[in-house]
């Protein structure tokens, strides 16, 4: 993208992201706002069917039947146990697809490496969208950094076996195109 601050294309990515648009088209050189564009799509896509799929056709009964529509709250995000976070901006976003007004804060980001009972995040919500969205939320959040911190482990194992093996200080690696 362009390097201005305030870049007609940046401003535009900014609010796909954000969930302020749902849209972009631009014209020129541009390739790197569609592709966001594409992406925010695809994120959005997946984690509507996950709530599609968590709450049926009725919704979330319990919380509209007990929770007033215009209560607002703020949830902690946090690790159960250590590990490396991956997908926290998917968990995050489904908070901002029920409730597009929603505020998050990334404390711990995605690549981190966190010990148990860390926040990773806050979000600020309709109480509404924080209930209905968590399971959901969690689910993915859970999923990938779950593979992240697995992937870690045995990158951490395969790599100390090289280095016994061989003697160098790196994994020699090859990568097919």
């Amino acid at each position: 993208m362009r390097q201005k601050r305030r870049s007609s294309v940046r401003v535009c990515a900014e609010l796909v992201r954000a969930g302020r648009a749902q849209a972009m088209v631009t014209a020129g050189n541009t390739g790197a706002g569609c592709s966001t564009a594409s992406r925010t799509f695809a994120l959005s896509a997946r984690q509507m069917r996950a709530l599609a799929e968590d709450l049926g056709r009725a919704g979330d009964l319990t919380t509209n039947a007990t929770v007033p529509a215009d209560r607002s709250g703020e949830a902690a995000i946090v690790a159960r146990t250590p590990g490396r976070v991956a997908g926290l901006e998917v968990a995050l976003s489904v908070f901002q697809i029920l409730d597009p007004a929603a505020t998050t804060r990334v404390l711990q980001p995605d690549g981190s490496d966190v010990g148990g009972a860390e926040v990773l995040a806050r979000v600020r919500a309709r109480a509404r969208a924080l209930l209905t969205g968590e399971r959901t939320a969690l689910n993915f959040l859970g999923h990938l950094s779950g593979i992240a911190t697995a992937t870690r482990s045995s990158t951490r194992s395969t790599v100390g076996a090289m280095r016994s093996k061989n003697g160098f200080g790196y994994s020699p690696i090859q990568k097919a195109m």
